[in-house]
């Protein structure tokens, strides 16, 4: 203990210098201007591995060690790693000339980044369920889990072999109605989007579209939806023709001839 009406004085290290300053000086923002003012690539990608990376790496793994961000599954390296992935995304974002020091600044972005994605960890862990802890499953989870089935029943697989044939069939019954070059052309990239369809993840009709334009000689929009247009004349007519031999629908009825009554 000091004698009483002493006062402790803290001292700095020498220079005036913080632990902080060591690694992440004015030289370090310097660096950042720099990077942020030229063009070529190359030179870029100089500056911050040279002069930017090494503070990045120090701020980042000091922020860890110090506030103990942890992420399930994820090692201390990997999320320094991601955190400094996202300040080298911020970099663009400084702006020296608001007053605001490039160690405060990006202090701040790997802090709040940080403090989000331990936020997301912790969401999803206590969002998990395991299926082997049984006991924290409600009754209408076990119900789910014992009904679901890996595998399709016998009947289900025969529809779908049913469904396959039939598309099969359909879809000879539009080739065979094509004639023109662009219709060929168009129902080869129907076919091939068919063949494909649990490869392909499209959303919306426009992808659809753009798909077809990609892998056909009709990139006109106008073009493929008028060759489309008539495609789906064939479609509705290939169907009939198909639901009438797999007797799905009756033919037209003929008219019965009307009988006449033959006098005596």
């Amino acid at each position: 203990m000091p004698p009483a009406g002493r006062k402790i004085i803290k001292r700095k290290p020498k220079g005036g210098a913080t632990p902080q300053e060591f690694y992440f000086n004015a030289g370090t923002q310097d660096s950042i201007v720099e990077f942020n003012n030229e063009k070529d690539v190359k030179t870029k990608t100089k500056i911050f591995v040279e002069g930017i990376l090494p503070a990045f790496n120090k701020l980042v793994e000091n922020l860890i060690n110090v506030y103990g961000f942890q992420i399930q599954y994820e090692s201390r390296h990997d999320l320094q790693a991601e955190t400094v992935q996202f300040l080298y995304g911020a970099l663009a974002k400084f702006d020296p000339s608001k007053g605001t020091k490039a160690f405060s600044y990006f202090n701040v972005v790997a802090k709040n980044f940080l403090i989000c994605r331990s936020k997301q960890s912790h969401r999803i862990i206590n969002t998990f369920t395991s299926l082997d802890d049984r006991e924290t499953l409600s009754a209408h989870d076990l119900e789910t889990i014992e009904n679901h089935n890996i595998s399709i029943s016998p009947e289900e697989a025969l529809i779908n072999e049913h469904n396959a044939k039939k598309l099969a069939r359909l879809l000879q019954l539009i080739q065979d109605q094509t004639a023109t070059e662009n219709e060929v052309e168009a129902f080869k990239g129907i076919r091939v989007l068919f063949d494909n369809l649990e490869d392909l993840d499209f959303l919306n009709k426009r992808a659809v579209m753009l798909y077809l334009r990609e892998i056909t000689t009709l990139k006109s929009p106008k073009q493929l939806s008028s060759v489309l247009t008539v495609l789906k004349k064939y479609y509705k007519t290939a169907k009939e023709q198909l639901e009438i031999q797999e007797g799905e629908r009756l033919a037209p009825a003929q008219p019965e001839e009307e009988e006449v009554e033959l006098q005596s």
